[in-house]
């Protein structure tokens, strides 16, 4: 399960597992800041899509849809199948949400696989303390805890979640598919191309690139940076290309 939209983890991990095993049903919502219309359920059997259910996602608060998150979860379960040998969570609200089939011993296994770690992640302050409330829980009674980098067991501890009071840690890159990348020779890249690829949201520091990009123009006049991916902040993201003048 993942709550994000796109090719990203969720995909990555799908497409090392479904040669490899029988049966695989992937379950995605957008986060709320994404405007992805659909929450998905897909299921794989030896290797192949054989069916997929959508439902539409509701243009609500952020409580309210993550909240929908959690009944489409069940909903989607009931429609294909309550029994797993091993289930990944790809977030801490996925975890506490399908937690109660591991503790009814309908889950063998339950991986907690946790992409980043934001002290800070809700401006509301309940919210952030429930965020850290429930990332504790899924440290604690996941049977083991995947994390991108070491860095956010290091962060962890300042919350109180530490090796011993936790499921065994263990680092697993998210990693990329080298098939995919056609490397060019040095003399044939292209160094004043920038492309940034990802959700435009204030962490990801996309506003920062815009917005220096006047002086960097001045700096070096072949420059040119290629901007996709949605998110929250994207039509402020468009107000200030065209109040800089350096859409083309």
């Amino acid at each position: 399960m993942r709550s994000e939209e796109g090719e990203h983890t969720d995909q990555r991990v799908l497409r090392f597992l479904k040669n490899k095993v029988k049966r695989i049903i992937l379950i995605t919502h957008p986060l709320p800041e994404f405007r992805h219309p659909y929450s998905y359920c897909s299921v794989y059997e030896d290797g192949k899509k054989i069916r997929e259910l959508k439902v539409i996602s509701l243009n609500t608060p952020q409580t309210i849809q993550y909240l929908a998150h959690f009944l489409l979860l069940y909903y989607f379960l009931i429609r294909t199948r309550f029994s797993f040998d091993t289930c990944i969570a790809m977030d801490n609200l996925s975890f506490v949400s399908i937690y109660p089939l591991r503790f009814l011993g309908k889950i063998k296994r339950l991986v907690y696989y946790s992409l980043d770690f934001v002290p800070n992640r809700f401006p509301n302050s309940l919210l952030n303390q429930l965020y850290h409330f429930m990332d504790k829980l899924a440290c604690r009674y996941s049977d083991i805890n995947w994390f991108v980098v070491k860095q956010q067991i290091t962060f962890r501890k300042k919350f109180s979640i530490k090796a011993k009071n936790s499921a065994p840690f263990c680092i697993v890159p998210t990693g990329h598919d080298i098939k995919n990348i056609n490397i060019r020779s040095m003399d044939k890249i292209n160094f004043y191309n920038i492309i940034y690829t990802g959700g435009f949201r204030k962490e990801t520091g996309i506003q920062l690139i815009i917005a220096t990009m006047p002086l960097l123009i001045k700096m070096f006049p072949k420059i040119k940076l290629t901007v996709t991916g949605t998110g929250s902040q994207t039509d402020q993201l468009k107000k200030t290309i065209s109040e800089l003048k350096i859409e083309k």
